[in-house]
C-alpha cells in the first residue's frame, strides 16, 4: 500500500461517526496501546480483545505494567477454572442461576442515564452460608454470577471511565451470613483480579458484623478504591429503613427477572461494541501514524 492509498485509508476510518459513549482520550488510547503490546508478548497469557485492553487501561490507572499484567493473567486463570465464555445468554442464565441459588441477593441492575453509568443493588444479609455450596457447580454458579455482574456494568468506556455505583443493604446481617473461607477464596479468585472501577459504594444500616467484614474486605481494594466506599450511608427517606422494597415490584420474582433482563441487555450492549470497536481505528482517529509507531515501539516501565 502506498503512502496515497494509506492516506485515503485513514481518512475513511477518521470519516466513521463514532459513538460518544465510547470516544477514547489519546493518553487513554496510549496506555491501551501499551498494555496491549506487553500482553502480546506475555507468553502465558492468551490475547484479548481491544475493548478489554482498554477496559485495563482506564480502571488500573497508579500501577505498573507488571502488575497489570499480573491481573490480566490471573483473570484468564479465572475465566478457565470457572469456564467463562463471556456470552450474553451465558451471562444471563449464570445471573438467573446465581439469583435462584442466593435469592434477595441481588436486588438490581440498572442503568443511569443522566450519569451515563451503571448501578447495583445487593442485600448483604442474604449472602449464603457455606453450607449452600455444595458441589463445584455451585462455586463455579457463586464466581460467574458476581463475574457476570460486574462485566455488566461496564458495556462502554465512559461507563467503565465513570465506575459503578453500588447500594449495599446491611440491616439483619449476621455470622451467619459471613464465610470467612468462600469470602477469602471470593477475593483472592476474583475481587483482586477484574479490571472494576467503583464511583460510589453506599453501605447502609451497618452493624459490628459489617464493621467486621469491612476490615478483611478492604484488603482486596486498591487504596484508591477505599475512598469510594461511604458506610453508614442513609438514603433520603429511607432512614433506618431497608430499601429492598424499592427492587421487589410489582414483587419479588418480577423484579428478579427484571434484573436478569438488565443484565442480558447490557451484556449483549457490551458485546457488540466489542465486536465493533478496533483499537488502531480509535488511535488513529486522533493520532498520526507515526504517533501510533511511536506508541508501540516506546514501551514504558510505568502504565
Amino acid at each position: 500500500m502506498d503512502r496515497e492509498q494509506l492516506e485515503q485509508s485513514l481518512n475513511v476510518i477518521k470519516a466513521k461517526p463514532i459513538d460518544p459513549l465510547m470516544q477514547l482520550t489519546r493518553e487513554e488510547i496510549a496506555r491501551a496501546i501499551n498494555v496491549m503490546a506487553n500482553v502480546e508478548q506475555d507468553e502465558r497469557i492468551q490475547n484479548r480483545s481491544d475493548f478489554e485492553y482498554v477496559q485495563y487501561a482506564l480502571t488500573n490507572l497508579n500501577e505498573t505494567v507488571e502488575q497489570v499484567l499480573e491481573r490480566v493473567y490471573l483473570m484468564q486463570c479465572f475465566r478457565q477454572e470457572y469456564k467463562i465464555n463471556n456470552t450474553p445468554e451465558e451471562g444471563a442464565n449464570f445471573l438467573h442461576n446465581f439469583s435462584i441459588m442466593c435469592p434477595g441477593l441481588l436486588l438490581g441492575v440498572d442503568h443511569l442515564p443522566l450519569q451515563e453509568s451503571y448501578s447495583v443493588a445487593i442485600d448483604i444479609a442474604k449472602l449464603l452460608p457455606k453450607e449452600q455450596i455444595r458441589t463445584d457447580e455451585d462455586l463455579r454458579v457463586y464466581m460467574a454470577g458476581h463475574y457476570y455482574y460486574w462485566t455488566s456494568l461496564y458495556p462502554n468506556f465512559m461507563a467503565i471511565r465513570q465506575g459503578f455505583t453500588m447500594v449495599c443493604e446491611c440491616e439483619g446481617t449476621t455470622m451467619a451470613s459471613f464465610d470467612p473461607e468462600l469470602f477469602e477464596k471470593s477475593g483472592h479468585h476474583l475481587f483482586k483480579s477484574y479490571p472494576k472501577k467503583e464511583k460510589n459504594v453506599f453501605v447502609l444500616n451497618t452493624s459490628t458484623v459489617i464493621n467486621m467484614w469491612w476490615a478483611l474486605f478492604k484488603r482486596f481494594l486498591r487504596a484508591d478504591q477505599r475512598g469510594k466506599y461511604h458506610l453508614g450511608y442513609q438514603v433520603p427517606g429511607y432512614e433506618g429503613r431497608r430499601i429492598d422494597g424499592l427492587y421487589k415490584m410489582p414483587t419479588e420474582e418480577a423484579g428478579r427477572q427484571r434484573m436478569v433482563s438488565h443484565v442480558h441487555e447490557f451484556l449483549t450492549l457490551r458485546k457488540k461494541n466489542e465486536i465493533e470497536f478496533c483499537l488502531l481505528e480509535a488511535a488513529l482517529q486522533v493520532m498520526t501514524l507515526e504517533e501510533v509507531h511511536r506508541v508501540v515501539t516506546n514501551q514504558n516501565d510505568q502504565m
